[in-house]
């Protein structure tokens, strides 16, 4: 029974790490200027394109889209510090399971705040849509999370 708790936290644990990497390549990775300019790439063109967003639409989204930069780079910065303190463990000898959950811990409730923020950043860019736009929306977004999370067509053998 210990056996398979440790190596389901170690799932969990893999599955977070992942999500994480993906969610980092999807917010600075992709072009490595930074805040870039997302007028050709990524959500501002699926809005622009598919959802028809007016001018004043963009600009609106441009405006949420700074703020939500300047509220999850401490996010990221806090999911990186609570993994290198997770896997500064590894050199602890006769490390007790209670501190190793503890840490763990701290990385999935730092994710969880990350997630949390994209979800109210999604809600405030849909409310920018009018009805008519909505749907479209909608299953436009369904594309960018699934490619926040990352394609895995093959499941992890282990």
């Amino acid at each position: 029974m210990k056996f398979t708790s440790t190596k389901s936290l170690v799932f969990i644990i893999l599955c977070l790490f992942l999500t994480n990497v993906l969610l980092l390549f999807f917010f600075v990775a992709k072009n490595n200027k930074g805040n870039r300019n997302h007028e050709s790439t990524g959500m501002y063109s699926v809005l622009k394109d598919s959802v028809q967003f007016s001018e004043n639409q963009l600009a609106q989204y441009q405006d949420l889209r700074t703020q939500q930069f300047k509220k999850v780079k401490p996010l990221f910065d806090q999911i990186r510090k609570s993994k290198e303190n997770f896997y500064q463990l590894l050199s602890v000898e006769n490390l007790s399971d209670s501190i190793k959950f503890q840490k763990a811990d701290s990385i999935g409730k730092s994710q969880q705040m990350l997630d949390l923020q994209m979800f109210h950043y999604f809600q405030q860019v849909r409310k920018i849509c009018t009805p008519e736009q909505l749907p479209q929306f909608d299953k436009a977004l369904q594309g960018v999370v699934k490619n926040m999370m990352g394609r895995r067509k093959k499941s992890m053998k282990h």
